[in-house]
């Protein structure tokens, strides 16, 4: 029974997917906060009547769009590094307007696109991507520049990311330790949920649940000292939780504390209390600290998924850099206005890791881009001044963040006018003219972003994906035997090898050459792998009772 359930749900991106709505943790004060960090420094430039240098403040404004969810110590490293990249993504489209032109002007763009996409997965930044980053490159580089003007916009764009690096930092001052509060929310509702399935779960829901508790202990991990015990005895309670259910699910004394789950994750998220003082170090983090040999084998098989990660994120760079280019050479061709929209949207599509991805992707902003473009229409057939385009695009910024997370149609829906607004502001156009140029620029990038996902195979997926599976069943092995002293090491490898192993698949089953991989078998590893797991974390609580 347990592994017909799992085959129904052995393909994570299904086609109901692509136009569902799910939840999000992301609230409504993060959202304001995102839409006001970029929304700020365009205002305060339109109302000093300079709109059109007024976008570039706003490129350098996007900063406060990236780690929105992020513990405000890490959240300020973050974005420091993020708004030196668009303030250079900015002064080099501006200065590449000054010298390149026609096939060079195409190179720049793939070269930029793809240095930005393997920057953003190698930092983990997530959404919106590196399509922005390449957005504040290429509208620069179609603009009249000269010399003096690429010192102008750099400096406009370093002060528009330090006032969204601000303002992004502000929620700190009122309530310092929210992210690591709603991250443990987020795990012990994604806890409950599982529990509450029963014993129709399946190891992509424990999968859900131990990635949902391993994001709120890294969070807490990054964050001052101050809440670390009572965040992380609430963390403790939902794993071993999780842990008696994985070992007898179903159970009803188990179930019976999926209410309690709930209402501590509705407190966490509704409070605005300081968390009490922690001095010192829990058991926790005793355990983190200890130092711990791995075995051979599983050091050998770490390095290996690591070099396998790598060749992953090169093969999307790839394919961005790809897309990007051919999309930027066959728009300038057909003399497409606008052309950098093209491969801006080509790399919107590319952000996936894996062919049926990028297609769900592909269709998820054909339908947004249509009803975004019938939506600005309307409001550009309205003549708004700049003020109230500015406006508009604060609105339509805090849309994005509302949705993107939730669905990413419902998202383009709102990054659709954005863009267009930011264009007219840059460069006032007619609204049909931006109306036909962005709907040829979207459908052309579409179209080849999916070509280059198919042009470009993964040569490596099988290999991955057996890798992946040889290093859990190591882990296991480890986890199980009576090697001393490796108390949470184990358990954290065990972790790791099975988040490497759902990734491995997703990736293998969403490339469009057959893995060789029975389902059956992947899920068989997975389900041994948890109870293993689970009951190692027993052992270690029947040892070391939480205080």
């Amino acid at each position: 029974m347990r592994q017909r359930a799992e085959g129904k749900q052995g393909t994570p991106h299904s086609w109901p997917t692509v136009l569902t709505v799910q939840g999000s943790d992301r609230g409504l004060a993060t959202a304001v906060g995102s839409a006001l960090a970029m929304g700020l420094p365009l205002l305060a430039l339109v109302l000093a009547g300079h709109p059109k240098i007024a976008v570039f403040a706003a490129f350098g404004a996007f900063t406060g769009l990236y780690a929105t969810d992020r513990p405000y110590r890490s959240r300020a490293r973050i974005l420091a590094g993020v708004g030196a990249s668009f303030v250079a993504a900015v002064g080099l489209g501006s200065a590449s307007a000054l010298y390149l032109t026609g096939w060079w002007w195409v190179a720049a763009v793939a070269v930029v696109a793809a240095v930005a996409k393997w920057g953003c997965d190698k930092a983990g930044l997530g959404p919106p991507g590196a399509w922005m980053f390449l957005f504040a490159f290429a509208a620069p580089s179609q603009l009249p520049t000269g010399a003096a003007d690429v010192v102008t916009r750099v400096l406009l764009a370093a002060g528009g990311a330090a006032i969204s690096w601000c303002v992004a930092m502000l929620g700190g001052l009122a309530d310092p330790h929210r992210p690591e509060r709603r991250a443990t929310a987020a795990a012990l509702a994604t806890t409950a949920e599982v529990i509450a399935l029963g014993e129709a779960v399946t190891p992509r829901h424990w999968h859900r649940a131990h990635t949902a508790i391993n994001r709120a202990s890294a969070f807490i991990q990054a964050a001052p000292p101050v809440p670390r015990r009572q965040l992380h005895s609430l963390l403790h309670w939902a794993e071993a939780l999780l842990t008696d259910a994985v070992l007898a699910p179903g159970h009803a004394g188990i179930a019976a504390r999926v209410p309690a789950l709930r209402q501590e994750a509705s407190a966490l998220r509704r409070t605005t209390l300081r968390l009490r003082d922690s001095r010192g170090t829990d058991r926790f983090d005793d355990e983190r600290s200890s130092s711990t040999a791995l075995p051979p084998e599983v050091v050998a098989l770490q390095r290996r998924n690591a070099r396998h990660a790598a060749v992953l994120r090169l093969l999307t760079a790839g394919r961005v850099l790809l897309g990007a280019g051919v999309a930027g050479a066959v728009a300038l061709m057909l003399h497409i206005g606008h052309p950098y929209w093209a491969p801006v949207s080509a790399v919107a599509v590319l952000q996936a890791t894996h062919v049926q991805m990028t297609w769900h992707r592909s269709i998820q902003r054909g339908l947004g881009t249509a009803g975004g473009l019938l939506l600005v229409a309307l409001l550009l057939m309205a003549h708004p001044a700049p003020l109230m385009i500015a406006a508009l695009v604060v609105l339509m910024q805090l849309g994005i963040e509302v949705f993107l997370s939730r669905n990413y149609a419902l998202g383009v829906l709102f990054i659709t006018p954005v863009t267009m607004l930011l264009s007219d502001l840059l460069r006032p156009s007619s609204t049909y003219e931006l109306v036909t140029d962005r709907s040829a620029g979207v459908a052309l990038g579409i179209l080849i972003g999916l070509s280059a996902a198919l042009v470009v195979a993964h040569p490596h997926a099988t290999v991955t994906l057996r890798d992946a599976m040889e290093r859990c069943r190591a882990a296991m092995v480890w986890a199980g035997s009576d090697h001393a002293g490796k108390g949470l090491a184990a358990t954290e490898e065990l972790r790791d090898a099975l988040v490497a192993l759902r990734t491995a698949e997703d990736t293998a089953r969403g490339e469009t050459w057959p893995t060789g991989v029975s389902r059956a078998a992947v899920a068989e590893i997975e389900n041994r792998a948890y109870r293993v797991l689970a009951t190692h974390r027993q052992a270690l609580r029947a040892d070391q009772p939480l205080p």
